[in-house]
């Protein structure tokens, strides 16, 4: 699991901008389910993306976050549930109604489409992309408190990146 950067806080402004924006555009026709805003995290690792999105509007958005690592799934439950309990209400439901992290590849995410809705208004991640052949020469700071699958994206580091999106016209709301 990757600990959050600054630039992680950086996209976070960004999305929560784009979400504002889509939030304004639709406003109370068509919202997609249970009127939220419906967003994909690949690769979730600790949460901190979607986390972020939810507590600041939890009334208005929806997360699906995936991640290959079990431990990472838990942690980022874990997370949600501390930050986010809080701010749910009986109206939105409990905490995996806002926020829900799940063990899939993005390779793999098609193949759980029956359980998840595949209509999603956006797609974030902070993938790996650190190519393999450039592992060996990353700083101990962070080999040795993340995990190489946190980290390296393959061959040309593009692997996580390519799985996305190629899948990305099976789970565009706009696409349906």
């Amino acid at each position: 699991m990757l600990c959050p950067r600054p630039e992680t806080e950086e996209l976070v402004e960004i999305l929560l901008a784009e979400i504002e924006e889509l939030i304004h555009k639709r406003g109370k026709k068509d919202k997609g389910s249970n009127g939220r805003i419906r967003i994909l995290d690949v690769g979730a690792g600790t949460g901190a993306i979607g986390i972020a999105i939810a507590h600041q509007l939890p009334h208005h958005v929806q997360v699906l976050a995936l991640d290959v690592l079990p431990e990472a799934v838990e942690l980022s439950n874990e997370n949600a549930q501390q930050f986010l309990s809080k701010l749910v209400d009986s109206d939105v439901g409990d905490v995996s109604s806002v926020y829900k992290a799940v063990l899939c590849p993005a390779k793999e995410f098609n193949a759980q489409s029956r359980q998840y809705p595949m209509n999603f208004d956006l797609v974030v991640s902070n993938p790996p992309y650190i190519p393999s052949s450039d592992m060996p020469s990353l700083s101990t700071d962070i080999l040795d408190y993340e995990s190489v699958e946190a980290l390296c994206g393959g061959d040309d580091g593009l692997d996580v990146i390519r799985d996305i999106v190629q899948r990305l016209p099976k789970v565009d709301a706009t696409q349906r």
